[in-house]
């Protein structure tokens, strides 16, 4: 991580993650373990769309413009709420009946 100012960072992440550098760092949240002793989280793996692996969308709870294009939250199955993301809406292509419902 290098801080480029008080209010913003840059993550060293992989290219699989997606996100735009510089992050401002009220999008960073400590990590919290499980509360239960023992209790391991089960992740939800990726499902096999075209060749791809690809993320079950469980809701879009909200839409934005960013930069002129468009923005949905989206709620995975089997996340918690910590994991919901802004995602470009050409990474929604797959999230119809999400889409429909929202």
């Amino acid at each position: 991580m290098h801080i480029v100012s008080p209010n913003v960072v840059v993550l060293k992440l992989p290219p699989s993650f997606k996100i735009d550098v510089p992050i401002h760092v009220s999008w960073l949240h400590p990590y919290k373990p499980p509360t239960i002793p023992g209790q391991q989280i089960m992740l939800q793996s990726p499902v096999e769309v075209e060749g791809e692996e690809e993320y079950v969308v469980e809701e879009i709870l909200d839409s934005h413009l960013r930069h002129n294009k468009l923005e949905f939250l989206v709620k995975w199955e089997g996340y918690m709420d910590e994991k919901n993301l802004w995602e470009p809406e050409d990474n929604c292509r797959n999230a119809c009946n999400a889409i429909a419902t929202f």
